[in-house]
């Protein structure tokens, strides 16, 4: 081949290449162009589903349908985040549709043994008013009969009353798991604030209420359960905000006398709080333990709770006694740091202000609170006690009485040594305490340290917002 011929080759070689090299490059930058067209198109697409996301009024099934469609577009960035969230989004689902199965359940049970319980009382009372009849005729084997059977059927009403309060607790437990799944006030208890939760209802008993106000006890027993439920749902652990909560409910319902405002009543908040449509006044007016009143407040509540909208759906919900209890206890715990402040300092005003925004008529719901605290059962081991003296009183003496106090079950501190001698006691005959709910306890202190005869002085009870919550200080002197 001449060097003509092999020029010419590799020429018309090299002008192949370069075409072909024009074909590919142009081939390449329309599938480029191609790539980012579908990329651009995948992003506004995928941006128009987000911005539905974060819609508030976007429905689950749509949020659900609105994630798959993202992790459908291959090319988008965000696809993989996306199928994961959906993932995340139908387990989550699939929970709360059991949650909400469970909670059905429970709410027929208590129906029904709401209802027999209602059956029983009036069978116990027909009995108990031939049993006296009985006895008055002086029918001794007829009354002897229906003696025994109001036996049977108080048994019986104390099991049904036991079966309702197990399931207010399952019902507080799937609440609980509810409100952690979607970041609500619910939160998780160490066993140590476990227990304290424990002693803040098995302080605030049935019982221990009922007590206090025998013409409602009827009531008290029906209600407080479901108190008592969401005290361990959202974990109140400190009693003196136990007691302010129940004392709220009690002065609001008139101890759980009426849960629901009169229609009358709800047309002064047409228009606000809210109320937007003609009628919402009425149809959001207050219900619960502690009213929540207006359209914006039963939004607020639902979202909480993690019931969503179903509030304003079906707005006489806010009335059904456990719903009503986790709204009550809800109102308190989002502010708890801030209560629990105040009762301790002794101004429930200001719990009563935070509460229902209402100072002039704070006496019945302090009334009640003070009446509580007043009657709480003082469990001695649960106190520190300090002792300071001053005066002609001898060390020894000193001594016996704090032995004499360890053997009654306080918690002395500083027996062996007698206590401390100071000047800073000189003309002192008291018991401080820092803490409302510790007053009792204190006076019990005081009643016994006056029986010692070590001071002239009565003994009296100070307030002394320094000492900490479970400590009590005897400062005494002999004149």
């Amino acid at each position: 081949m001449s060097d003509t011929t092999k020029i010419t080759a590799w020429v018309t070689l090299l002008g192949l290449i370069i075409t072909t090299g024009q074909a590919l490059t142009t081939w390449i930058d329309k599938r480029r162009a191609e790539s980012l067209a579908r990329i651009e198109q995948q992003s506004k697409i995928a941006t128009e589903f987000l911005k539905m996301l974060i819609e508030k009024d976007t429905t689950q099934p749509t949020r659900l349908m609105l994630w798959d469609a993202i992790s459908e577009l291959p090319e988008h960035p965000l696809s993989v985040w996306a199928k994961k969230k959906h993932d995340d989004e139908m387990l989550f689902s699939a929970r709360m549709a059991e949650h909400w199965k469970v909670s059905e359940k429970i709410a027929r049970e208590k129906g029904s043994t709401t209802d027999e319980i209602a059956k029983l009382q009036a069978e116990l009372s027909e009995a108990v008013e031939l049993k006296d009849k009985a006895v008055r005729e002086g029918r001794t084997d007829d009354a002897g009969v229906f003696h025994t059977k109001i036996v049977d059927l108080e048994t019986k009403i104390a099991d049904r009353r036991a079966f309702l309060t197990g399931l207010a607790e399952q019902e507080a437990e799937i609440n609980r798991e509810k409100l952690a799944a979607l970041g609500g006030l619910s939160r998780e208890l160490t066993p140590a604030q476990a227990s304290a939760v424990a002693a803040v209802i098995n302080t605030i008993s049935v019982e221990f209420v009922a007590h206090l106000e025998p013409s409602a006890a009827e009531r008290i027993r029906m209600h407080l359960p479901y108190l008592l439920a969401a005290f361990r749902e959202f974990g109140v652990d400190d009693v003196g905000l136990g007691l302010a909560i129940v004392a709220e409910c009690a002065h609001s319902t008139v101890w759980f006398n009426s849960l629901t405002e009169r229609e009358i009543a709800g047309r002064s908040y047409e228009g606000i709080a809210g109320n937007i449509e003609p009628g919402d006044g009425v149809r959001f007016r207050g219900r619960g333990y502690i009213f929540i009143t207006g359209k914006a407040a039963y939004q607020r509540m639902g979202e909480l709770l993690g019931l969503g909208n179903a509030l304003l759906v079906s707005p006489d919900d806010a009335a059904r006694p456990e719903t009503a209890a986790r709204i009550a206890v809800a109102l308190f715990m989002e502010r708890k740091e801030e209560i629990v402040t105040a009762l301790s300092a002794g101004k429930f005003e200001v719990v009563h202000r935070i509460i229902t925004g209402d100072l002039a008529r704070v006496g019945p719901a302090g009334e009640i609170y003070n009446r509580m605290v007043a009657s709480l059962p003082v469990d001695p081991a649960s106190y520190r006690v300090f002792v300071q003296f001053a005066g002609l009183i001898e060390r020894e003496n000193v001594k016996a009485m704090m032995k004499k106090w360890a053997d009654a079950g306080w918690g002395v501190q500083g027996a062996g040594s007698g206590g401390e001698r100071t000047a800073a006691a000189a003309g002192l005959a008291e018991v401080r305490y820092g803490r409302a709910t510790d007053a009792t306890a204190a006076a019990a202190l005081a009643r016994l340290v006056e029986a010692q005869k070590l001071s002239e002085r009565p003994m009296t009870t100070v307030f002394t917002p320094i000492i900490n919550p479970g400590v009590l200080e005897v400062w005494v002197s002999s004149k």
